[in-house]
């Protein structure tokens, strides 16, 4: 049995996240010199613990996708949502919808289509 694995979201979004606001502590983040890490390196007992060791270090957060479109969702009321077609009409097999607004986005795979999408919505923010 293959186990799904949460998909973070790239450097670009993440820090574009941070500009309009994003600040749910992550498991990942971006140092300061921009390189990943993870508060789970660091010393203590329970993810808070390790938070505030890390605290200083971090650059901004690296959330995954599916809590990145959450909190579009719940802070902005922004939906972004994946289409997948199949059939002779659409070329295009993967369309991404903000709220009602088709996005073209390119990309082969769910992933990298909600990646792009969640980009476009977090440019939609103003600050």
């Amino acid at each position: 049995l293959k186990t799904m694995k949460e998909e973070l979201t790239n450097s670009k979004t993440a820090k574009l996240a941070k500009e309009k606001g994003f600040n749910i502590p992550c498991m990942d983040f971006i140092d300061g010199q921009g390189d990943r890490s993870s508060v789970m390196g660091y010393i203590g007992d329970t993810f808070e613990e390790k938070l505030l060791m890390a605290e200083e270090f971090i650059l901004y957060f690296l959330p995954t996708q599916s809590l990145l479109q959450k909190w579009l969702r719940e802070v902005h009321n922004i939906n972004v949502n994946v289409n997948y077609y199949n059939d002779k009409i659409t070329p295009i097999r993967w369309t991404v919808f903000i709220d009602t607004t088709y996005i073209p986005c390119k990309g082969v795979t769910y992933e990298q289509v909600l990646e792009e999408g969640l980009y476009n919505a977090l440019n939609l923010i103003e600050i």
